[in-house]
């Protein structure tokens, strides 16, 4: 199959039974965008994923019986009875995924919005913040993107009774993804019209993984760290900053400072890199492609003279790291730069001339296009040249015809190479980087980071402007090489974001380009098939018949840890959690390419005993909401007309009258009611009416409410303060804040 005379072919899509299914209209290109994002998350995770056409659903209104997650994109062109499919599919324990924002009000009583929602939207609201782990241990994490607003339904739409899981980066109130119980099952609700791309296809599978309870999925499990532009051609110049911190010079910094520290820092945390060699800093694209400014820095070394990027070549690979191939200089293999493509050949040739005399030992299999930058001529003309490449490392982003927007896959312009694609780069990673790691860490097991020798050097002024390009300034925070006591340095900042990395994915391993390949490349092809048999989900592979396998994970919730850790532990199986979502990702380690677990869609835990008991829960449940619909719509709009009239009084007299009635008012209207309260400069009156209100309706809704209503007017008296937060421990609130004012 990987013979090298041969060309790879598409690794094998899932043929089993569907757990995900997609409706799709293929006349909405950002429907299909979408569709095909979680389907590439699923090719990666084995998981079985199929497309539904919308005008199949809407004339057949059926869904596979192994479905666990359905998602859709715009529900406003479904039939009622398709509605009706699945609202019952959700009662029996599926999980709906609405994948954008949405006024469709058929939907309302699914997607928790509040019986009196106005489907007021917001314009302001962008970016994220995970008030749930949507990444391994990543609660809290933030991302602000001011170029996208979501736009989706405003924070008073919704009922008390939906978890909300991420909120906007710049607006806590307003929620971003949702999720809403209902019987058996649950919806989740990205309210948001910021479409899924590449980049964020990790929170995409993240929210399906609420639906994939218990379906253990393989990953690679490798990282990899690039060395790119190293060994390289060095000068003996003083640059900023290193000059002023350190007092040498680019040749002594690398050969000194930096390539010392990487490899200490290699050597403490069993990391292997791959080193990419250019070999001239030239710009020649004709012959004769000499190596001037490589054998020109020369230094003693043992009271010998030695050309120094050939000594750290050769150091490289005696402390165990791989060497790889960056090109004969740093001019892109593109067409646009190569006026005679023919001469990229020559080049390369040449290139392995030079690498044979240095004794690099065997022809590079690994290449890293100069900027990330190659076409279809290029690749061509590598092959060409250097055919013992074969695994090519772009980047994963970018865009294609250029080399990148790369996949784990063969490359799409030419599959006698495959792809191994970079994600992040740099020694000082922003929340950017951070996302797209972890995002695509999630479904792939996989982390591909890049940085140069002279990053440090890369600082904003205008001696870099030219070298620079059209790319971020690497060291954009002019930050020195080492820490100081006022500033984390950027050695030091790289190395916690590993150490960081490697405690929020345990049994991460660091290897070479070339070895992290291999190991893809076998996770790639790998057919694996799923089962339900004797309440246990089975997923294997019979791929792996010796060798390396690869790492399970698997979402559980937290309702359901006690389950699975009984199980592990009694099949004698090595595992360790993070938290994610309502629960813990679990790493599973296994001695083959198989793990059977419990099936948590039987035996996990549960309110109802049956499916007939959970829809007709989930009927009733949709009846009374329409009920709930006719009083307190009505009820809103009589209040604000009265509001409007400045008629205060008249206005908190009829919200008591329902209030004594015990109408279910929602949040909004009780934190309105305190509002209007306080206005008439009565706002300790509140305190007494909610407090009837609770001895007749006890729940964790209601002590809720009580919470919000202090935000408006505090407490009446010490003793009503103390009653309502012994209340919220009572009803085991995980709000720290409640908890540290208890």
């Amino acid at each position: 199959l990987y013979n090298f005379e041969r060309e790879y072919h598409r690794p094998e899509v899932s043929r089993e039974p569907a757990l995900i299914e997609f409706i799709v209209d293929y006349d909405n290109y950002d429907n299909v965008n979408e569709s095909s994002q979680l389907q590439k998350t699923s090719d990666y995770t084995k998981i079985p994923f199929q497309e539904i056409k919308l005008e199949d659903f809407n004339r057949s209104f059926r869904l596979s019986s192994t479905t666990r997650v359905l998602c859709v994109y715009d529900p406003n062109d479904l039939k009622d009875a398709a509605i009706d499919t699945i609202q019952n599919f959700v009662a029996r324990g599926g999980t709906l995924l609405i994948t954008k924002t949405t006024k469709d009000e058929r939907l309302n009583y699914l997607l928790g919005l509040s019986p009196t929602a106005n489907y007021k939207t917001d314009s302001i609201a962008h970016g994220y913040i995970f008030k749930k782990p949507l990444f391994p241990d990543m609660k809290g994490f933030s991302y602000q993107n001011k170029e996208h607003h979501h736009g989706g339904l405003s924070e008073d739409n919704f009922s008390d009774y939906v978890d909300v899981l991420m909120t906007a980066g710049n607006k806590t109130t307003y929620p971003v993804l949702l999720e809403n119980k209902i019987g058996k099952g649950k919806v989740v609700y990205y309210n948001s019209s910021v479409g899924f791309n590449k980049l964020s296809r990790g929170i995409i599978f993240s929210c399906a993984l609420l639906g994939l309870e218990g379906i253990p999925y393989p990953v690679a499990n490798t990282a990899t760290i690039f060395l790119d532009d190293f060994p390289s051609p060095l000068y003996n110049i003083y640059k900023a900053p290193v000059k002023e911190e350190l007092g040498v010079t680019i040749a002594e910094f690398v050969t000194d400072v930096w390539w010392p520290d990487m490899k200490t820092f290699a050597s403490d945390e069993d990391i292997e890199y791959s080193a990419y060699v250019a070999f001239d800093y030239n710009t020649y694209i004709r012959p004769p492609f000499t190596f001037k400014e490589w054998d020109a820095n020369l230094f003693s070394k043992n009271n010998k003279t030695v050309q120094k990027s050939s000594w750290l070549g050769r150091d490289v690979i005696e402390s165990g790291h791989e060497m790889a191939l960056h090109g004969y200089n740093h001019v892109s293999l593109l067409k646009s730069d190569w006026k005679e493509p023919e001469y990229m050949v020559t080049a390369l040739s040449t290139t392995a001339k030079k690498w044979k005399t240095l004794n690099f030992g065997n022809l590079p299999t690994s290449y890293v296009p100069p900027s990330n930058y190659i076409d279809s001529i290029g690749l061509a003309k590598l092959q060409k040249g250097m055919p013992s490449i074969k695994y090519i490392q772009s980047t994963y982003l970018g865009v294609k015809e250029e080399g990148g927007d790369r996949d784990f896959d063969p490359d799409p312009y030419n599959d006698y190479f495959f792809g191994y694609p970079r994600i992040t780069s740099g020694f000082d990673l922003q929340e950017i980087d951070l996302l797209t790691m972890e995002s695509m860490y999630l479904y792939t097991g996989i982390w591909t980071h890049f940085v140069h020798p002279d990053d440090v050097f890369q600082i904003p002024d205008d001696s870099n402007k030219e070298t620079s390009g059209h790319f971020e300034f690497r060291n954009r925070n002019n930050l020195n090489w080492n820490s100081s006591k006022n500033k984390i340095g950027l050695f030091d900042r790289f190395k916690n974001e590993v150490v960081n990395f490697k405690k929020r994915h345990p049994y991460s391993r660091f290897l070479n380009a070339t070895e992290s390949s291999d190991l893809v490349k076998d996770w790639r092809y790998a057919y694996f098939t799923h089962l339900e048999q004797n309440d246990n989900y089975i997923v294997d592979s019979d791929y792996f018949t010796s060798g390396d396998v690869p790492l399970w994970l698997t979402y559980v919730n937290e309702e359901n840890d006690e389950i699975i850790e009984d199980y592990l532990k009694e099949q004698q199986l090595e595992f360790q959690k993070r938290t994610l979502l309502n629960g813990h990702l679990y790493s599973i380690k296994t001695e083959d390419a198989l793990l059977s677990l419990p099936n948590l869609m039987i035996k996990g835990e549960n309110y109802f005993t049956s499916n007939a008991e959970a829809l007709a829960y989930v009927r009733e449940e949709a009846i009374l909401y329409l009920e709930d619909q006719k009083i307190l719509l009505p009820l809103s709009q009589n209040v604000e007309e009265l509001v409007a009239e400045g008629k205060l009084k008249a206005a908190t007299d009829l919200l008591e009258l329902k209030i004594s009635e015990n109408a279910k008012l929602t949040r909004q209207q009780w934190e309105d009611y305190a509002t209007y309260m306080v206005w008439q400069k009565r706002g300790k009156e509140v305190w007494p009416v909610l407090e009837k209100y609770y001895q007749k309706n006890k729940s964790k809704r209601v002590v809720n409410i009580s919470r919000s209503i202090s935000k408006v007017t505090d407490y009446a008296t010490k003793r009503t303060r103390e009653n309502w937060l012994t209340r919220h421990i009572s009803w085991r609130t995980n709000d720290l804040e409640i908890l540290n004012e208890y």
